[in-house]
């Protein structure tokens, strides 16, 4: 290479390599759903519209995807994302360059509920942790979350559910 010389033109980026380019930055939006943890610091940004959020996001390269929390006007930039879950207040945006990564789950969720079943393991987490752990794991088929302990169960059966105050739970639906 140190004999090596180049012309301009050689740096020159074709069409189709722009287009891609700006595929991996456009946002893909889709309501009605969640993109778990992977929170930017600093976040939720609290007041701003959608459109604020989305632009919030296309300006900042660290930013990957985004919740928007309709109910709250909050805005949850993220620095990835790949578990998304069904929630009705939530509308959810990704870039281009990470949406062939997103995997939605099946989960639904509970409030001051407890999933009766068998535990199969027991850490401590975020909810959004929590969340995401039994969504990626095949043999997690519900969990319990909580909130005052910070405390995560992850079932692999899953039999009724009672009232608790303080826990949030989740099972995966399944098609019958």
């Amino acid at each position: 290479l140190d004999e090596a010389s180049f012309a301009p033109s050689d740096f020159n980026v074709d069409q189709e390599r722009k287009d891609a380019a700006t595929a991996a930055e456009e946002l893909f939006v889709q309501d009605g759903w969640d993109a778990m943890g992977n929170d930017l610091p600093g976040m939720p940004a609290w007041n701003v519209s959608l459109e604020q959020c989305q632009a919030q996001c296309e300006a900042d390269r660290s930013c990957l995807a985004l919740t928007y929390d309709k109910k709250h006007a909050a805005c949850f930039m993220k620095d990835n994302g790949s578990i998304l879950v069904r929630n009705p207040d939530a509308v959810m945006a990704v870039k281009g360059a990470i949406k062939a990564n997103l995997q939605y789950s099946s989960l639904v969720f509970a409030k001051d509920t407890v999933v009766i079943g068998a535990a199969y393991a027991n850490v401590r987490s975020s909810y959004a942790d929590c969340v995401v752990a039994c969504a990626a794991d095949q043999r997690c088929l519900g969990f319990n979350f909580d909130g005052p302990n910070k405390m995560c169960a992850m079932l692999d059966s899953v039999t009724s559910s009672s009232p608790f105050k303080g826990v949030m739970s989740s099972v995966k639906a399944t098609r019958s």
